[in-house]
């Protein structure tokens, strides 16, 4: 008996509509599927891609000397350093790139910083307070893994001068002071805490002799020893490597990148018909082993489209 050859029924399946564990999403399979023909079905996979959402990233950053000298604790007005940092992380936008945005911007404000300092007057002499030096706070950005999650690491360095914080001029009597500097990186708005904030729904201040944290919405150090920033991005924006239950005879279970257009030909895989969901995984396309977690409201999505064939013994042909 002749059968003519079956045509696929469409599918799109959202990670912000999946179950989610880590970085698991878990979808259900058409309630229809598997009474089709009860023979093994397969899935064709036609597109990977992300819907990026356009962000408001408001946040603000200081760095203030606080006056050590006779028990003070006070933060000196004249050399306090801040920016508040509004970036607009449009689509394809990469989080790198508001990264570099962060550090020119914090560049800038230190050169401004210490052209007041070379202009200012203690009493009547005209003394310049002690400049800022150009690494005194920014050192070096970078990526690691942390328990299996892609970090963005920003490296702040006073070690490079033993003695950078001892003798600083005073405003108030032009004589010298030791100080310890206290930063804080504070996040202003929602879109600035679900992309920094990752699953960790908190920041890390790494200091050498331990590790400070503090609530969701500020960090704070105020030790001078060599200390990194750990941001924890939801999501760096980048392509991502997606494994998944369906492409479980393929090496690693591989089921494609995440791409920005849709692929040459569907790619097939065979599932066994009583299957009624299946998941994906997302890891960092630098490094496989590396968890890619996205933001929690839902906005940056991540779409799988195809189709599936209720008989694979005649789809195929």
């Amino acid at each position: 008996m002749f059968r003519a050859k079956e045509f696929g029924q469409e599918i799109y399946f959202r990670t912000d509509r999946a179950m989610i564990k880590d970085n698991r999403y878990s979808f259900e399979l058409p309630l229809n599927w598997s009474t089709q023909y009860k023979r093994d079905p397969v899935i064709g996979i036609s597109e990977i891609y992300y819907t990026q959402c356009i962000r408001d990233i408001r946040y603000q950053f200081k760095l203030e000397l606080i006056n050590q000298t006779l028990g003070m604790v006070e933060a000196i007005p004249e050399y306090t350093v801040t920016i508040n940092g509004i970036y607009y992380m449009s689509r394809n936008i990469k989080f790198r790139e508001f990264v570099n945005g962060f550090v020119s911007e914090w560049l800038g404000a230190m050169n401004t910083k210490n052209t007041e300092l070379a202009a200012y007057k203690v009493g009547e002499t005209a003394r310049p307070l002690t400049p800022y030096k150009g690494y005194d706070v920014f050192l070096d950005f970078n990526y690691e893994d942390r328990n299996g999650e892609r970090v963005t690491v920003l490296k702040f360095n006073n070690m490079e001068d033993s003695t950078r914080w001892d003798s600083i001029i005073d405003p108030s009597t032009g004589g010298t002071i030791n100080v310890i500097p206290k930063m804080t990186f504070k996040l202003l708005n929602d879109d600035c805490k679900e992309v920094l904030n990752g699953s960790k729904r908190q920041k890390e201040y790494d200091i050498l002799d331990g590790v400070e944290v503090s609530g969701a919405d500020d960090i704070v150090s105020e030790v001078v020893r060599e200390r990194v920033l750990r941001l924890y991005p939801a999501w760096d924006r980048n392509m991502t490597y997606v494994t998944s239950s369906i492409s479980s005879m393929t090496d690693g279970g591989f089921l494609g990148y995440s791409r920005s257009e849709p692929l040459h030909r569907l790619k097939y895989y065979r599932l066994d018909n009583n299957t009624q969901k299946f998941w994906i995984e997302l890891y960092s396309a630098r490094d496989d082993k590396v968890k890619t977690i996205l933001p929690k409201d839902g906005k940056d999505y991540l779409a799988i489209e195809g189709v599936i064939y209720f008989d694979a013994s005649t789809a195929l042909k």
